[in-house]
């Protein structure tokens, strides 16, 4: 019999500890791979509201899958900000 630390529920990383404890790194992996080929294709775009509504459409749902049930903690949360911040940034090509 092995164990594991953590296992996968319909996409959510419930990890193994004494309190219920999910992890988020995934969903941050997730996310820039999703990002950065949308900003591949897209960046060349005239707009950054195109680009901006793309990640809003295609991204936000990958970073936010499940986080209403899920009660993520506030390093996980300031993570997800963080992804968005940098997101943004590189769009309108800000430092």
């Amino acid at each position: 019999m092995s164990y594991v630390n953590s296992v996968k529920y319909l996409g959510v990383h419930i990890m193994c500890d004494r309190t219920f404890q999910c992890s988020y790194d995934h969903v941050k992996l997730k996310f820039y791979r999703a990002f950065n080929a949308l900003y591949y294709r897209s960046h060349c775009s005239s707009s950054e509201l195109i680009s901006i509504e793309l990640v809003r459409s295609y991204c936000m749902p990958l970073l936010l899958y499940a986080v209403e049930a899920t009660a993520p903690p506030r390093q996980a949360i300031r993570m997800m900000d963080l992804c968005i911040d940098s997101a943004v940034k590189k769009i309108f090509k800000v430092s």
